[in-house]
């Protein structure tokens, strides 16, 4: 135990040095100022070349100026260089932080096989203590049975001396009792002789069994500091990392195919969603609009025999299939956190038979958030967001399902936007509501999209031309046509997106 905790220590410091490099590194890496530099001096070359090339022909230049032009080429492509060796040592520091954190994921499994090792020789450790405690029990209650036997044998010694000789098959039966009797009694003897030896083994088991709950407990404590240090890390390597992204889109789909079972319900989808845009997915019944729609935050995977192949990449960043990122594969994100980042808002509105309050705050109260102060504040903004607050801020305490349609549907996308999402998913969100209803949702909508990518399945075109940025035409499973919304309208390049707008099938 001594040997593994100061193996633990050695290794601690070693790990904790390394943690002093990171940091260093950390303040040397700065990809994006080393790309400008680089950019702006290939810019520079070129135009120097340019103008080089171009006063040779025009012959306008004194040889001596042709020589400063050369010469200040020479010196661009030196500092360019040099740019470039910092660049590629950069990039080999890189590396070195990904194999240190691949060695502490690799320490993070082994230990967690190990705890899983000692608890199991733990559980065995306590069935032997349990057996061996039962049966000193038993020992003690052999003394009592010796007592009986000693008073047995006595008692068959006096009923012998008392026969007469001549009663020789008597007199043998009681010698046989006796035998017995004392048979009996070394057997207990030899009972708790070996009970009494198997005490020490008692002892011993359980201060091995306290020191693999002490080990168990160490490797715990290490796990922990390992996942501190990964943690640490992998800011470094996220801070460092150029991911050159186009922060446009929320979502990159590629090559989507959606099964479920034997039926294809979506065919090498290709769409790319811009971020804080209004995007409306029309189609007939049955085309894959929903099916898209719930695929961009796995709801589908509740479906038994549902399966997809292709890519959705979110906030250009994490691929949802996989829940990790592209650019770095040790950042990982967890399916509950994906879908708090993507809220679903559903046809029918859905409220909780609670109060308007602790509807909006359910989400936070499964979360663990446990400050009432802070909660009553993100619940009144949530209302305010969701044009609902004027309304019901005199009645918080009221059941939910009192509310009008249109209230309760509002109710759900306050519920949705509490937790602060970064795109909303909205499955026909007016199509249960009437007219004024329908009005105020799609007002809140257009206010939401200062803040909120918004995604809408709708079979009103009206509605689709009057909130929508952009336009996605699904038709039997497949993206006929996206474009903005008055591009679509007014001019759609896709003969099945002409006939669905005239009215020929739908």
């Amino acid at each position: 135990m001594n040997q593994n905790k100061n193996n633990l220590k050695n290794y601690q410091e070693q790990v904790l040095g390394k943690i002093k490099e990171i940091d260093d590194i950390k303040k040397e890496i700065n990809y994006q100022s080393i790309i400008d530099i680089l950019h702006n001096l290939n810019n520079d070359l070129k135009k120097l070349k340019e103008g080089h090339n171009s006063s040779l022909k025009k012959d306008l230049l004194n040889d001596q100026e042709i020589i400063n032009f050369e010469k200040k080429i020479k010196k661009l492509e030196q500092k360019k260089a040099k740019n470039q060796a910092k660049f590629t040592n950069l990039n080999n520091k890189q590396k070195e932080l990904f194999k240190i954190f691949n060695k502490n994921e690799n320490v993070i499994i082994k230990n967690k096989r190990e705890i899983a090792f000692i608890s199991e020789e733990i559980y065995k450790l306590k069935d032997k203590l349990n057996f061996l405690n039962d049966l000193e029990k038993l020992v003690n209650d052999y003394k009592d049975s010796v007592a009986i036997e000693n008073e047995k044998i006595k008692k068959l010694k006096e009923d012998l001396k008392a026969i007469p000789k001549n009663n020789q098959i008597k007199k043998y039966y009681i010698k046989e009792d006796i035998r017995k009797a004392k048979k009996q009694k070394l057997n207990l003897h030899k009972s708790k002789k070996f009970t009494s030896n198997y005490k020490n083994k008692i002892r011993k088991l359980q201060d091995k069994l306290k020191n693999y709950q002490d080990f168990k407990n160490k490797i715990k404590n290490e796990n922990k500091f390992y996942q501190k240090l990964n943690q640490r890390i992998d800011n470094t390597l996220n801070t460092s990392i150029d991911k050159k992204v186009d922060d446009k889109y929320s979502f990159d789909v590629k090559n989507l195919n959606v099964w479920y079972d034997q039926k294809h319900a979506l065919y090498d989808v290709d769409i790319k969603i811009p971020k804080n845009k209004i995007i409306a997915i029309i189609g007939p019944s049955g085309c894959g609009k929903s099916t898209f729609l719930r695929t961009l935050n796995r709801i589908n995977d509740n479906i038994p025999k549902f399966r997809m192949h292709g890519k959705i990449i979110f906030d250009d960043e994490y691929d949802i299939y996989k829940l990790r990122s592209i650019y770095n594969h040790y950042k990982k994100i967890d399916l509950t956190d994906l879908r708090t980042k993507i809220g679903m808002i559903f046809q029918q509105p859905n409220p909780f038979p609670m109060s308007i309050r602790k509807n909006v705050a359910f989400s936070l109260k499964i979360s663990g958030f446990k400050d009432r102060a802070l909660t009553e504040k993100l619940v009144k903004k949530a209302l305010k967001k969701a044009n609902l607050w004027d309304e019901v801020k005199s009645n918080l305490k009221a059941i939910a399902t009192s509310l009008s349609g249109g209230q309760q549907q509002r109710l759900c996308i306050a519920r949705a936007i509490i937790q602060q999402p970064e795109v909303l998913l909205m499955d026909e969100p007016t199509s249960a509501l009437d007219p004024k209803s329908s009005a105020a949702i799609e007002n809140l909508i257009l206010e939401l999209k200062k803040n909120y990518t918004i995604i809408i399945v709708t079979h009103s075109m009206q509605q689709a031309q009057r909130v929508s940025d952009y336009t996605a035409f699904f038709y039997q499973g497949r993206l006929i046509e996206f474009a903005r919304t008055e591009e679509l309208f007014n001019n759609p390049k896709e003969q099945e997106t002409k006939n669905y707008l005239k009215g020929k099938f739908g």
